[in-house]
């Protein structure tokens, strides 16, 4: 068990991190293998250990046994004893074990086994007494718990017991499976009709007699040794970096990326041929994954999504070149960008039939009824612009604008503001009768005074939950 510091809007406490009350989202790597234990199908790719539960059909990233693994240095061989239920894997730095039941990996050093390094191993195995690690010229046999060398004349034991692990010397051949929905495979290799290409690495037969095929991409297929057909199986993140998230009504999750806020670099549509992808969607109650992609779309050619939020099954995006909207109903695409006091949007927030977004230059307002820009004498709105609008947080009938000359208030009903504090504000949030805001630093504001409190020093941006505040520090939170 893990501790994170977090904070409360009244003071500080070590809050208490259980693996088993969170779920975890990756992306998933290039697999490098796959194995089976006595519960559930794992696949060892490089961005971690994802595995498969068949009985709840489930598909999810395995914190537990991904943890204390650095997947920079490559996994040469991943391997499950079911004597012993011990887990096993070899990599650059040494043997490592651990139980099904524990938290931590135990090391086995190569010089204890007076082997030089990775490129003299060539296999691993089990028989119902020993793990052997077997070398060109030689096999070693190792205790099942402790990993120790086993001292005794290995001539007395019986060698065809022993259970090597096959994952590592495979000729995948795919030439009897077929593959629908506008897939097809050609020697070897998976393409669909966009030119798309999947490179299988790994395959492993199950229990059940499902094959399941790995490839370099991270994309998984699933089949049946009866039928020889194949499908692609959707789980888990298409991107790296998540900088947007929302969760709809409806309990699902919406998980987007903006390249332009992590690297100050645009991430069009041209530049990725075949990740096209949107936005990730995650239906919890099914644990079932889709993608938005914008392929069919010739007017769509910015990719970066600063912020999203849906509202009467519309999907609302900020990007950097307007405001998109996709339609969940007749996955109809639509965009606005004419009429913006600038197309570069870095919010939204919605409130009574209008979505406000934060520009580059000024804030602007949207019916949701007209899906259009909404033209009036708003006098913060005026001033506002040629300004950075960096955030708007709405609460009731009240407005509270982060820009780069202040923090501002506004009543919906009075055509006048309020300057709250002058420092350049990037992103805000209240609680109760106070405001958080953020100038690199977090500070709270309190409303009745306007006494400010600084809380944490050199923060990106926070969010407040509930009564905790969550603070990204970059490489850590």
């Amino acid at each position: 068990m893990t501790y994170k510091m977090i904070i409360v809007v009244f003071g500080v406490f070590l809050y208490c991190f259980d693996s088993d009350n969170w779920t975890y989202f990756k992306k998933v790597g290039s697999i490098k293998s796959i194995i089976e234990d006595d519960d559930l199908t794992h696949f060892i790719t490089s961005n971690g250990i994802y595995s498969y539960d068949d009985i709840s059909n489930n598909y999810f990233y395995n914190f537990n046994l991904s943890k204390g693994i650095d997947f920079d240095n490559e996994i040469e061989f991943f391997y499950f004893d079911s004597n012993t239920s011990m887990y096993w894997f070899i990599d650059n730095y040494g043997i490592k074990m651990k139980h099904s039941f524990h938290a931590f990996w135990n090391e086995i050093s190569f010089r204890r086994l007076n082997i030089l390094d990775i490129n003299q191993i060539v296999n691993i195995g089990s028989s119902s007494d020993h793990i052997w690690i077997k070398l060109f010229n030689q096999i070693i046999p190792l205790d099942q718990i402790t990993g120790n060398i086993i001292k005794e004349d290995i001539s007395n034991l019986n060698l065809d017991d022993i259970s090597w692990s096959d994952q590592y010397y495979q000729d995948i051949d795919l030439s009897r499976y077929v593959i629908f929905d506008d897939w097809s495979i050609r020697a070897n290799k998976i393409t669909n009709n966009e030119g798309k290409e999947l490179n299988p690495t790994s395959q492993m037969v199950d229990r059940n007699n499902n094959l399941w095929v790995g490839t370099s991409e991270g994309a998984l297929l699933k089949g049946s040794t009866y039928s020889h057909r194949l499908e692609i199986v959707e789980f888990g993140l298409k991107s790296n970096n998540i900088t947007t998230a929302f969760l709809a009504s409806d309990k699902d999750w919406w998980f987007g990326d903006s390249q332009f806020l992590r690297t100050g670099v645009l991430r069009n549509k041209n530049n990725f041929k075949y990740n096209n992808y949107f936005l990730n969607h995650w239906n919890r109650s099914n644990n079932a994954w889709s993608y938005l992609d914008v392929n069919n779309s010739f007017s769509i050619q910015n990719l970066d999504v600063n912020d999203l939020i849906i509202f009467n099954d519309i999907i609302y995006m900020a990007t950097m070149q307007g405001l998109i909207l996709y339609n969940l109903s007749d996955n109809d695409w639509s965009k606005i960008d004419s009429g913006l006091h600038d197309q570069a949007i870095w919010d939204i927030e919605y409130s009574d039939n209008s979505i406000f977004v934060a520009t580059s230059n000024g804030y602007n307002e949207i019916s949701t009824l007209s899906q259009s820009i909404i033209t009036s004498q708003d006098l913060l709105s005026e001033l506002l612009k040629n300004n950075q609008v960096y955030d708007i947080f709405i609460d009731g009938k009240i407005m509270y604008v982060a820009s780069e000359i202040g923090l501002f208030e506004k009543h919906f009903n009075i055509n006048n503001y309020k300057l709250l504090s002058e420092k350049k504000v990037k992103n805000i949030s209240k609680y109760n009768n106070n405001i958080f805001i953020n100038d690199d630093d977090l500070w709270k504001l309190n409303l009745n005074t306007l006494d400010v409190e600084k809380i944490e020093t050199k923060v990106i941006n926070f969010s407040v939950f509930e009564n905790f505040i969550w603070i990204n520090h970059g490489d850590y939170s």
